[in-house]
């Protein structure tokens, strides 16, 4: 008998949504051989040692990715889905409202990833992936009621 095990991980990273109006923030994976390559996803991160909370963490992902400092974050609570490569993983989403940037939202890493605004609609029909689908089911109930 062979007995499929996987890795159940506390809160390992986190998911950040800018949110503009009605517009969120995707990012498509263009480096060729990356994981979930073409795939349209919500921004996110992993934890380092430096982060004391996982607030820490969504605003350090923030400034080091979108060159823009976060004031206010808010949790919309964890995430547990399948990776492909890590098993079962947990990730903290944030919502971050553009309102509660400062600077100017960009792509520090154009060569791995390119940045798309969309509506809620649109992000229904782009998001692929296991995760970024249970992101954005939370990210509707929280917008949308």
């Amino acid at each position: 008998m062979n007995e499929r095990k996987e890795k159940l991980l506390n809160v390992s990273g986190i998911i950040y949504v800018l949110v503009d109006g009605e517009r969120l923030l995707l990012t498509r994976r263009i480096k060729e051989g990356a994981a979930f390559f073409n795939e349209y996803l919500f921004p996110g991160g992993r934890l380092e040692e430096s982060d004391s909370t996982t607030y820490d963490c969504t605003k350090r992902e923030i400034e080091e990715e979108r060159g823009c400092t976060a004031k206010v974050c808010s949790s919309l609570g964890v995430v547990a889905y399948r990776h492909p490569a890590a098993g079962v993983i947990s990730l903290e989403v944030f919502l971050v409202e553009k309102d509660n940037i400062i600077g100017e939202v960009g792509n520090k890493e154009p060569e791995k990833e390119e940045l798309v605004w969309v509506s809620v609609c649109e992000a229904d029909m782009l998001c692929k992936v296991e995760g970024a689908k249970i992101v954005l089911n939370l990210v509707k109930q929280r917008l949308l009621g």
